[in-house]
């Protein structure tokens, strides 16, 4: 290995071996199953996450800024919180110094820094709470893009346990929906 994969590894700035991640992030009660969020590697002890999170591709959350460290030797941390039933849409990053209450939804291509009440919905770069959780339904239920879960796939969901056929039937749902079949 090179000198400067050495200092990009202990900067959490190449991926540390997913294996050893993932046992060093149960030791900490991060659920790195349950999730598609990739955790900062340098300082995850800062990150606090809470139950039912989930996670869309691409997502990030990093306790750590590095910006200053090659010119200064400067590295800069902060905590992390993210509250009980949070999703996290695609590409979006959680950084340093902030919270997210409970029951919060986090758009696709956020850049979060700050703290958020629950029950907000937060988009954008930087990101800014546009409305309620309850706002947001309100709006759906004006429209026809919503389908309910049915309670036993529900569960699966958050444990993860999604099967090729609940994934089916979760679809047809959307079929039935969308071409009113």
């Amino acid at each position: 290995m090179t000198v400067l994969k050495k200092i990009l590894g202990s900067l959490g700035l190449i991926k540390t071996s997913s294996k050893r991640l993932e046992e060093y992030l149960d030791t900490l009660g991060i659920p790195f199953r349950n999730h598609n969020t990739q955790i900062d590697g340098l300082t995850p002890s800062l990150i606090q996450i809470g139950e039912n999170f989930v996670s869309a591709p691409g997502s990030k959350i990093v306790s750590h800024d590095s910006s200053l460290i090659l010119s200064n030797g400067i590295l800069r941390f902060g905590r992390v919180k993210v509250g009980d039933n949070v999703f996290v849409g695609a590409n979006s990053v959680i950084l340093a110094d902030t919270e997210i209450g409970d029951n919060c939804i986090v758009g696709a291509g956020a850049v979060v820094k700050g703290k958020f009440k629950a029950d907000s919905v937060i988009v954008g770069n930087p990101a800014k709470s546009i409305m309620t959780v309850g706002q947001l339904l309100s709006k759906m239920n004006e429209g026809e893009a919503f389908v309910q879960i049915p309670p036993e796939l529900l569960v699966k969901m958050k444990k993860s346990k999604l099967s090729f056929d609940d994934r089916r039937k979760i679809e047809n749902l959307v079929n039935v929906k969308i071409f009113k079949r």
